[in-house]
């Protein structure tokens, strides 16, 4: 699960497909409740090929999000939170191609912009 990032970076955040801790791989299938709520330093947000769950409230607030690269092909709008992405100024989301259509119609529910671009 991966559960936010502390301290100041390029902004762009990766939320990997997997880790390796103590020498053993970990697929990172969720994010955390809040996880970068409030975070005003990510601009790029890229979520990995195994996400399957984005916690509510978990990119709330960010001011300065404009782009959002989405690598799963597992999210469903029942594993993701109310208010994931409310008050974050997404323009761009990219996604895989199959799953475009479905993801614009759940993620405009969970607070991406009505105007962002869905790639």
């Amino acid at each position: 699960m991966y559960c936010g990032a502390s301290g100041a970076g390029t902004g762009i955040v990766k939320i990997p497909g997997s880790v390796k801790y103590y020498g053993k791989k970990y697929k990172v299938t969720a994010v955390k409740d809040s996880a970068l709520k409030g975070n005003n330093t990510v601009t790029s947000l890229v979520i990995g090929k195994n996400v399957k769950k984005i916690g509510k409230d978990a990119f709330r607030n960010c001011k300065s999000l404009g782009s959002v690269n989405i690598k799963s092909k597992y999210l469903k709008a029942s594993w993701t939170g109310a208010n994931a992405f409310e008050g974050s100024p997404v323009r761009t989301v990219k996604c895989p191609g199959s799953k475009k259509s479905a993801y614009r119609k759940f993620l405009l529910k969970k607070g991406i912009p009505k105007h962002a671009v869905f790639k």
